[in-house]
């Protein structure tokens, strides 16, 4: 069996590969990876949202040959309000005034 464990960061994504014959948890295959080592920040597994192809699971969810495994960073900001604000600073730009002024 073959799984791909991948952590998103803002500038790069980082993959890592684990190969074994026994059946394994998404927390096993996580550990085995060796990402917690060079991402001290993610060993806080039980806080952050991990996921299959998309999918959150728990972290006791079965893994198959050939998944990706995806360890979700926390939000900075809500992604609606970070919508809001580049349409707020293209109407600035552009000289539009906002909707009902």
């Amino acid at each position: 069996m073959k799984v791909e464990v991948i952590y998103a960061l803002p500038n790069e994504q980082i993959s890592f590969f684990v190969e074994t014959d026994e059946n394994l948890t998404v927390r096993q295959a996580i550990m085995k990876s060796k990402i917690l080592h060079k991402y001290p920040e993610i060993d806080v597994l039980d806080r952050l949202k991990i996921g299959v192809y998309g999918v959150v699971v728990d972290l006791d969810h079965p893994v198959k040959d050939k998944d990706r495994i995806e360890i979700y960073r926390e939000l900075t900001i809500d992604p609606k309000q970070a919508r809001m604000l580049r349409a707020d600073q293209k109407r600035i730009r552009d000289g539009i005034q906002a909707f009902g002024a």
